[in-house]
């Protein structure tokens, strides 16, 4: 009983709260990288900057994930960083489709 009922269902809804983690995570990563460049912005049209500090502001601003780039020069930050959520995304969800596969069709004990 424990093998074909409990387990598959203790397995999807562990699944659906590590979805939700792996979402509110991904939610901060965003707020967080639009204000840091927010915060840049802000920095570049508000205050004075010697020579030296606007280069470590512009050096800092490569950085950021928007401005990556590969060893040609293209921007690829952008999709590098959308690519690497899908795995933690399509785990949890492939995981509890197998789970509750498992549990609808899997042969169940009598008695």
């Amino acid at each position: 009983m424990f093998f074909h009922a409990v387990l598959p269902l203790c397995a999807v809804a562990l699944s659906v709260v590590i979805l939700s983690s792996v979402y509110a995570a991904t939610w901060a990563q965003d707020v967080c990288l639009r204000e840091q460049q927010a915060l840049v912005t802000q920095i570049r049209a508000d205050v004075h900057l010697s020579a030296q500090e606007r280069l470590a502001l512009q050096i800092y601003e490569r950085t950021l994930v928007a401005n990556r780039t590969n060893a040609a020069g293209v921007v690829v930050g952008p999709r590098v960083h959308a690519l690497v959520r899908i795995t933690p995304f399509v785990l949890p969800i492939g995981f509890s489709a197998l789970w509750l596969y498992a549990y609808f069709f899997a042969p169940h004990a009598a008695g």
